[in-house]
């Protein structure tokens, strides 16, 4: 697969997980660049803009909501698609994921099938350069997913 213009920001202090999902993402053809705590992830987005950002909750210098929390408050930062991937599953999490227009994903054996299908749609890649979605379908709206993945093996 060709190498896109997209970019994806990877923000986890779990150093193995970061690296599997960059080396999965850049198998999509995608370019990556990873951050391992949440002072970090601010200066990384300030100076550039990625298609997507890969986002935890539990980082070293702030949590993962709050940078969720400032970007949505920024009108440039607000527009950048966000998936939450975290191991915290209670309510409160997962309605401030999605009260900030992030999507949640839980943190599971299983990340990379609950994820792979959003990157593709929210990058609008896939085999074709095209999303992934059936057209027909509606587009997933932030927070649409979570109920669904929370409860598919988790």
């Amino acid at each position: 697969m060709t190498t896109t213009t997209k970019t994806v920001l990877i923000a986890d202090d779990d150093w193995d997980l970061a690296d599997a999902l960059a080396i999965r993402i850049k198998g999509l053809g995608v370019k990556v660049q990873t951050v391992h705590d949440a002072l970090a992830t601010m200066h990384a987005l300030q100076n550039a803009t990625p298609d997507l950002l890969i986002l935890d909750v539990r980082m070293p210098d702030g949590s993962g909501l709050i940078v969720r929390e400032t970007m949505a408050v920024d009108p440039d930062l607000s527009r950048i698609p966000v998936l939450i991937v975290t191991g915290l599953n209670d309510p409160i999490t997962v309605r401030r994921c999605c009260l900030t227009g992030a999507h949640y994903v839980f943190k599971a054996p299983d990340v990379w099938q609950r994820i792979e299908p959003l990157i593709l749609e929210l990058l609008n890649i896939g085999s074709t350069g095209t999303s992934a979605r059936d057209p027909r379908m509606p587009p997933l709206k932030p927070g649409q997913e979570a109920l669904s993945l929370s409860h598919s093996g988790a």
